[in-house]
């Protein structure tokens, strides 16, 4: 499972600054610095201009959460995009929308209550550093 989750994300359109040799926390550092902040994300701006808003939206929050899963609401649908829809796919089961390479999922805001258990469960569950 963990070999065909890596090959689902590996085959994922990335947008340049998620790749391995451009990733950079918010303050340019890169993995490899010992003051890496992991929680962070740098986008240059040029990328985000090419954004649509809901896109742009997403990413400027994913900037500085980048450890965390990222789900907005517009309207009354629940939008995430790229290795967060893979996940909150395989979470709770929920069907992709989208090119098979850039990911989409959303779901109606009136199922919320149906997914919230699972998703307090996760916010909840110890990670592995602190085991």
């Amino acid at each position: 499972p963990e070999v065909a989750r890596r090959a689902e994300i590996e085959n994922l359109s990335m947008p340049s600054f998620l790749k391995k040799e451009n990733l950079r926390d918010k303050q340019g550092r890169r993995p490899d610095d010992p003051d890496y902040d992991p929680s962070t994300l740098f986008i240059p701006e040029e990328d985000l201009a090419t954004c649509s808003k809901a896109m742009r939206q997403y990413w400027e929050v994913k900037s500085q959460h980048f450890d965390k899963l990222v789900i907005f609401k517009i309207w009354r649908l629940y939008y995430t995009y790229n290795e967060d829809a893979m996940v909150f796919h395989r979470l709770l089961d929920l069907r992709l929308a989208g090119r098979t390479d850039f990911p989409v999922l959303y779901f109606q805001e009136i199922t919320l209550k149906n997914y919230l258990p699972k998703l307090c469960l996760l916010y909840t569950s110890p990670s592995p550093r602190d085991s």
